[in-house]
């Protein structure tokens, strides 16, 4: 069963009233996106009723905040999390205002040392202020051995934040990531794409980065944009649409 409680304007501590009209032991989805919870909604969350089931958790733009998070990690609900939301608010919620959950690099080492995250596949960290301390954290997390998709757009990530990860041991299992929106270079994108260490790695997106410079490209379609949009990996080439052509890169 999925609850969806979107968008409620449900602040805080109200988030228990709101679940108690709810079957939580059925749920198997829960939303809580754009809503303005903060620590005391996590707090509400993780004295709730048991949610056994629950495998999806989306709490884009809740304004959790490094305090939040860290309640978050705690809570042995997670256990079950394979999908797990905590980006900013993706805009595409009618009614939702963009807010962020801002957990920052603190807030990011707090998540990544919870006990919780065993079953965890799908990570969106989407515009959380994380920079490139946050991508060390996340290399050297084992909590995320299990993580098959991970989404880190708008971070402020740059060359040195995605060489961490792609030397990182604790990702062998993952299969895509998303580096879009952030000042990583072609020198960042051709060691995710070339990892040895990201052996099941089969997509990277990295729209809008700075990929391409006369000093690190020499690009013969001199109209190409800066940011050309989906990358794909064929074998350990990475690929692009450059002007209607799907062309090698590395």
């Amino acid at each position: 069963m999925k609850i969806d409680l979107a968008v409620r304007g449900i602040a805080g501590e109200r988030l228990a009233q709101a679940l108690a009209a709810h079957r939580l032991g059925d749920a198997v989805e829960l939303s809580l996106a754009a809503n303005p919870l903060g620590v005391d909604g996590m707090r509400a969350l993780a004295a709730s009723e048991p949610m056994p089931k629950l495998c999806k958790l989306w709490l884009y733009g809740c304004a959790l905040g490094a305090d939040g998070i860290a309640v978050l990690a705690e809570w042995e609900g997670l256990a079950t999390v394979s999908e797990l939301g905590l980006g900013g608010d993706r805009g595409d919620i009618p009614g939702s205002t963009g807010v962020t959950n801002g957990l920052g690099e603190s807030g990011l080492r707090a998540l990544l040392a919870s006990p919780h995250l065993g079953q965890l596949s799908v990570l969106d960290l989407t515009n959380n202020q994380l920079g490139d301390g946050g991508a060390v954290a996340i290399a050297d997390a084992p909590s995320l051995r299990s993580v098959t998709q991970l989404k880190l757009r708008q971070n402020r990530l740059t060359d040195r934040g995605a060489l961490r990860l792609a030397e990182s041991p604790n990702l062998r299992a993952l299969r895509s990531i998303d580096v879009g929106e952030n000042e990583i270079s072609i020198v960042g994108i051709r060691a995710l794409a070339r990892s040895t260490a990201l052996g099941a790695l089969e997509s990277v997106a990295c729209p809008y980065n700075p990929i391409y410079s006369d000093e690190t490209y020499d690009i013969t379609d001199q109209g190409a944009p800066m940011g050309v949009g989906h990358f794909r990996l064929e074998g350990k080439a990475l690929s692009a649409m450059i002007g209607g052509t799907r062309r090698i890169l590395t």
